[in-house]
């Protein structure tokens, strides 16, 4: 077991850098606190620049951590890195202050038992010249009808029990209860019968051939699932990754590589700013180098491919057996990984990256990146550029854009874009919202596609974690393949109430869907209430002889009584719903 000599982290036996503070991991490195500030006093090269930026992009890949110790290093390859990494944290702080109770409460769900119930109506409405007495009759049984689901699980014994009930003037009409776990599935319909059908998994096999005698598949049904703690990579992996390509990446990206130019005016809707720009340029073989020797690094990282392997072991033995390549044998699925890299190796060799590479990134005093704007070409003949946003307007609003545009060298070839921008304004209590999505294709001057997405949204409430939302939206479809398209639009209301604290999720949805064209419109309307409780344990039936039937004990004889029950009463249910 290795640590860390200046911040105690611990770390990989090989790791020359701590992944966390981005110091040598080297004891005779390390200097008490005070002296290091005084040789900072005298020059800045105490610091070695490599596992500085090393630290840098650790936090631009892991998304944590701050920026601390790199208030010195002002060149252009340490403000551009630094900037990177500091933009990917306040993007993911933002996401974090918006959406992270959101995320724990699904964390708390995947872990502890919890109780839900969904309710799904809505209606139909259609404005035309003439009354239509089917639609009409559609339309009363819909303002009666609703579809409740409501469900129990336990996610550590792997067991569920959910019933899928249709209730008509708040009375059920139709009820199916399904339970499920990794030993016994059980079904029951109580309308029609009112006992559960169940199976014991490990007799699947005996049960298959009452249907099939020539069955030959697996004895045993196994239901069970993988968890995502089972999966997910721990710190010591993560900390594995990072000594390795933390330190390619750095010593690839020379320094002549960027430029820096200080105080480039910008301006954007009355808003002026002056700004440093940072150019990252290389060249078509500096890009083939850099790529090339990442994929190397790649195929020779047996404990990567160790990593994957072993997660994919896992997922297989859950149900993805049946693959070209056995996954549950690891050695046989690392010899795969490292045989596809190789070839992936050899057919980039065939790739002409044109130009190069080339990143241009705007920078305020914050390091935050206000533009940013990548392109690069592939063989002569695809272009790829990417540009992006993020302006701060005053004290409480915001511009935000992002641009990909793929096409050929030739433009009247055609291209295809994808845009989306947000326009975020701060209100009294709450905020405002303007977003727009567009995805273009064109080809030879033929527009293919031209999908535009409107939504202006309102957020009422400064505690993102209990929310009224109303969303107003617009669809417009264009093009050769959307021609005459009919324009849709709506609005989405939503009362939102989400505390991991108190053990609840609550979200009430409001969903109006109107279209209209030159002769009729119409409007459906979907309302969905859900409702979630986490628990300290949930009560799931069992099954057994006294409460159903085991379906590999059932005879013909039982069979057909069974059948004949069930006959009657689902002509009686026709009846009563006015179908037979």
């Amino acid at each position: 077991m290795k640590f860390c000599p200046n911040c105690g982290k611990e770390v990989t036996e090989s790791a020359k850098f701590c992944p966390s503070c981005g110091k040598s991991t080297e004891i005779e490195q390390v200097a008490p606190a005070v002296e290091i500030t005084q040789q900072h006093q005298r020059t800045p090269k105490v610091f070695p620049k490599k596992w500085l930026i090393i630290g840098i992009i650790a936090v631009l890949l892991v998304g944590g951590g701050t920026a601390l110790g790199f208030t010195l290093l002002n060149g252009p390859k340490e403000l551009y890195l630094m900037a990177e990494a500091k933009t990917y944290k306040s993007t993911m702080d933002q996401f974090e202050d918006q959406y992270g109770e959101d995320l724990k409460f699904q964390e708390e769900m995947l872990e502890s038992p919890s109780s839900s119930e969904l309710k799904l109506s809505g209606n139909v409405e259609m404005d035309t010249e003439y009354p239509d007495p089917t639609l009409e009759m559609v339309q009363e049984i819909l303002d009666q009808a609703a579809l409740v689901i409501k469900s129990d699980q336990d996610p550590k014994k792997q067991a569920s029990f959910n019933t899928i009930g249709l209730e008509m003037d708040g009375s059920s009409v139709v009820d199916l209860e399904l339970y499920q776990s990794t030993e016994q599935l059980g079904l029951k319909v109580p309308t029609l019968y009112d006992k559960y059908f169940y199976l014991n998994l490990d007799e699947y096999g005996e049960v298959m051939r009452m249907v099939d005698p020539y069955y030959e598949g697996p004895e045993k049904l196994d239901l069970s699932t993988i968890k995502w703690d089972e999966i997910k990579f721990s710190d010591k992996e993560i900390d594995e990754i990072k000594s390795r390509y933390y330190e390619y990446v750095f010593k690839a990206l020379k320094d002549d590589y960027f430029t820096l130019e200080k105080n480039v005016p910008y301006e954007h809707d009355g808003e002026k700013m002056k700004l440093r720009k940072i150019t990252l340029k290389m060249s078509s073989k500096e890009v083939e180098t850099f790529i090339n020797g990442f994929v190397d690094e790649l195929i020779e990282d047996e404990k990567l491919h160790g990593m994957i392997a072993d997660r994919l072991a896992k997922l297989a033995n859950a149900g993805l057996e049946e693959m070209d390549v056995d996954f549950t044998d690891k050695k046989e699925v690392q010899k795969e990984m490292k045989s596809a890299l190789k070839d992936l190796k050899s057919a980039l060799k065939d790739v002409d990256y044109t130009d190069g590479f080339k990143s241009v990134i705007l920078i305020d005093k914050k390091e935050q990146i206000i533009d940013r704007h990548m392109e690069i070409a592939f063989d002569g003949d695809v272009n790829l550029e990417v540009s992006t946003k993020n302006v701060p307007i005053g004290k409480d609003d915001r511009y935000q854009e992002y641009k990909i545009e793929l096409g050929p060298e030739d433009a009247s070839e055609g291209k295809m874009v994808f845009e989306l921008t947000n326009d975020s304004k701060g209100a009294k209590d709450g905020r405002e919202e303007k977003m727009k999505a567009n995805f273009y294709f064109e080809e030879y001057e033929y527009v293919v596609m031209d999908f535009t997405f409107k939504m202006n949204s309102e957020f009422k409430g400064k505690n993102p974690n209990k929310q009224t939302i109303i969303r107003d939206f617009d669809v417009v479809l264009d093009g050769e393949d959307f021609y005459d398209m009919t324009p849709v639009s709506g609005k989405i209301t939503q009362e939102k109430d989400v505390s991991v604290k108190d053990k609840h999720s609550n979200n009430k949805f409001k969903i109006e869907v109107n279209v209209e064209d030159e002769y009729e419109s119409g409007s459906v309307v979907i309302n969905v209430d859900s409702k979630v409780k986490l628990k300290d344990k949930v009560d799931l039936p069992k099954m057994d002889t006294a409460s159903g039937m085991n379906v590999a004990e059932l005879t013909e004889e039982d069979i057909m009584e069974i059948g004949q029950e069930v006959g009657f009463k689902l002509q009686d249910l026709m009846m009563e719903l006015g179908l037979y």
